[in-house]
């Protein structure tokens, strides 16, 4: 496998290619990468992590990732991270990603205890298609803290509906500078703990949610304080 001309290719006399259980960073920092065409049909179902592997890809537009098959995965956190250092997920360093496609096939290991999927896809601005969010199964994890941070294209959370988030404690800046979102009312009535931290969860965004299975305030920061 290489990379060249911002597309990676590969060769192999195997039928069909695989990656093994590691595939954390793989593509990660490759910022000229903009195509991964090549690497959809690769066989990824002993891969159990996916944690940082396009973080950075800021020039890659489309990951279609519908033909892979991750029923051994945990952790995807970070996965599409478009901003690292604290001053660009302040001031949202310019990418281009615009659409991540998933499929049914993209699912998490039944057995694992816990899974990773804080920081998916942090600081991707022009990320306008969230069709993948219904093929990712959060219900085993235990941090969702800046899943959606600075996506400043995300105008409503009709995906998240159905999200069982009853395991998480960290919804930290999950839509910290969404300043596109209009409609937060899907989440309302999400089963979620009295004890979670919610710190800055809607910072920047114009509207937040109201939580209708546990009482309190959201403050000026958009930090929700559940009642003691």
């Amino acid at each position: 496998m290489w990379y060249e001309d911002g597309i990676i290719y590969y060769y192999t006399s195997a039928y069909n290619p695989s990656l093994n259980s590691d595939a954390e960073q793989m593509f990660g920092l490759l910022s000229n990468l903009s195509d991964i065409s090549g690497i959809r049909d690769i066989d990824v179902s002993n891969v159990i992590s996916m944690k940082y592997m396009f973080v950075r890809c800021i020039n890659l537009v489309e990951a279609d990732l519908s033909n892979w098959n991750t029923n051994k995965l945990t952790n995807i956190a970070a996965m599409f991270q478009m901003a690292i250092t604290p001053d660009e997920m302040h001031n949202s360093i310019n990418n281009k990603l615009k659409r991540i496609i998933l499929s049914e096939n993209f699912t998490f290991d039944p057995n694992a205890t816990e899974t990773a999927v804080w920081q998916f896809a942090s600081g991707a601005i022009n990320l306008e298609d969230y069709e993948f969010v219904k093929y990712i199964d959060v219900s085993k994890a235990k941090s969702l803290g800046s899943f959606f941070s600075n996506n400043r294209k995300l105008k409503n959370l009709n995906g998240l509906k159905n999200w069982d988030v009853s395991n998480s404690t960290e919804f930290q800046f999950m839509f910290k500078g969404c300043t596109s979102l209009t409609d937060a009312s899907a989440i309302n009535n999400w089963n979620i703990k009295s004890n979670a931290n919610f710190r800055e969860m809607f910072r920047y965004a114009p509207i937040h949610a109201n939580f209708t299975k546990i009482a309190g305030t959201w403050n000026s920061v958009g930090t929700f304080v559940p009642n003691s």
